[in-house]
């Protein structure tokens, strides 16, 4: 099993004792500034996830696609070594000491990105592929106009 999630912001700091700290941390929505296309000039993407024994051992893709990408060619592929496979009897040692559920190996892998041009309003949209298993994770909206806030909507 994979499952995670992104967190879409403009600065990603770790502090003296580990903490990170985001900084700019976006919503549902990034509004565009200008004419398409557009460049960002940065913004990191925090991808934090977690997959169960099954996946040890194997190669894992993080794939990042842009508005207009098309599904089969990403704009990014970030690729990952999991973990090594536990022998059987440090395996047999872990289904007893998790006896009660899965064992999930958890990772945050911090991802920048910078110059990026966008053509278009859409999706930068996240997934995790291991060998032909894709897990797709929250997106972020491009837009060219903000959202409308309940105090922002037209009254009868």
């Amino acid at each position: 099993m994979l499952e995670g999630y992104v967190i879409y912001c403009d600065d990603i700091r770790v502090e003296d004792n580990g903490k990170l700290m985001l900084i700019g941390v976006y919503g549902t929505d990034l509004i565009a500034q200008g004419e398409f296309p557009i460049t960002l000039t940065q913004i990191q993407l925090l991808i934090r996830f977690r997959y169960t024994l099954e996946h040890c051992g194997k190669s894992l893709n993080i794939n990042v696609y842009l508005p207009g990408d098309d599904e089969s060619t990403p704009s990014l592929v970030h690729g990952i070594n999991t973990a090594q496979k536990p022998s059987a009897s440090q395996l047999e040692g872990i289904k007893k000491a998790y006896a009660d559920g899965p064992v999930f190996a958890n990772l945050s892998i911090p991802l920048g990105l910078s110059h990026i041009q966008v053509d278009e309003l859409g999706f930068i949209k996240v997934t995790l592929e291991c060998e032909g298993e894709v897990k797709r994770l929250n997106s972020l909206r491009i837009n060219d106009t903000p959202a409308l806030n309940s105090s922002d909507a037209p009254k009868d």
